[in-house]
């Protein structure tokens, strides 16, 4: 992205693939499945890294399908979504 941001993002939704009016959605077994609650995890995170200082405000934003940060929120906010996308899917 521009400006030094960076999308990390549910890599089961393509940017690019957008799904039009009328055709119907193929049902492939080998594509990426979503990952369960990403857009609850990523909240959870965004809010606990911008209370610990590990985050700065306006420079993070959680969306449906991820997070846009700038280039110096990247390494937390992968390392605490990758750990509780495991904890979820270890239940």
């Amino acid at each position: 992205m521009s400006n030094q941001r960076v999308a990390v993002l549910d890599a089961s939704h393509s940017l690019f693939d957008v799904q039009m009016p009328g055709k119907p959605v193929a049902k492939d077994h080998l594509v990426l499945q979503p990952i369960p609650q990403i857009r609850d995890i990523v909240t959870n995170v965004v809010r606990e890294g911008l209370a610990g200082g590990d985050l700065t405000t306006g420079k993070v934003a959680a969306i449906d399908i991820g997070v846009i940060c700038d280039n110096r929120g990247v390494n937390p906010l992968a390392r605490a979504i990758h750990t509780q996308v495991l904890k979820h899917l270890e239940c």
